[in-house]
């Protein structure tokens, strides 16, 4: 009779080991679901908050981050005047321009720089050595030109070639591609691109600043 109970008992046992197991199972799974989202959500408010409070020269700001809410237009040449929609954004600058350039001789755009200088624009350009170098053979260089404008002109030794092609208005317009500022780009296969974003720019402004101040003055050998 006790070996008949025991037989009957232990099914029930092991019955009720097998739901209190599953009990359990469930119930770590449960506490693992609930972590993993709690993470999910922890990790979610960190990066908004982050986002919230970083600068624009922080290295998590990423392009697409930057590019949100700007304002594009290109230009491409040979089919479409790209020097004269350089030009029309110059003339309507009201505060400030920056200037990156290799090539640096295309008369309208050296005009539009000096003419906005003289409408009390402030205008500073960084130019590569080779500018320095033509100066050297020619009396009307851009530099010089621009130079006896009233611009401040820089010559940025450092680099192999400063090959920036950048005009910064405004601190919110910026102008770059391959579009070299010379006579000749026009009758080439280039590309311009015109972003108007403050945040953008100020990525821009920031390099130009760095560049600035490892920069040298440029000299006029005409004096």
């Amino acid at each position: 009779m006790f070996k008949a109970k025991r037989r009957l008992v232990q099914p029930k046992v092991r019955s009720l080991a097998h739901r209190s197991l599953r009990l359990r199972r469930r119930s770590l799974h449960s506490a693992h679901a609930i972590a993993v989202a709690l993470a999910i959500t922890a990790t979610a408010l960190i990066l908004i908050a982050t986002r919230r409070t970083v600068t624009v020269d922080d290295s998590l700001v990423t392009p697409a981050d930057l590019a949100r809410g700007a304002t594009v237009s290109t230009c491409f040449t040979l089919a479409q005047a790209c020097r004269d929609e350089i030009v029309t954004r110059i003339n309507k600058a009201t505060s400030e321009i920056r200037v990156q350039a290799y090539g640096f001789t295309s008369a309208p755009i050296l005009l539009a720089l000096v003419s906005a200088k003289e409408r009390g624009v402030d205008v500073a350009a960084i130019l590569d050595k080779s500018n320095e170098r033509l100066r050297k053979k020619s009396r009307y260089s851009g530099a010089t030109f621009v130079s006896h404008g009233g611009i401040p002109v820089f010559i940025d030794y450092q680099p192999a070639i400063a090959h920036n092609k950048i005009i910064i208005i405004d601190r919110h317009i910026v102008i770059t591609g391959s579009y070299n500022f010379t006579r000749r780009a026009e009758r080439n296969a280039e590309n311009v691109t015109f972003i108007d974003s403050i945040e953008v720019v100020s990525r821009f402004l920031s390099n130009w600043n760095a560049r600035r101040a490892v920069s040298s003055a440029y000299v006029d050998y005409a004096e």
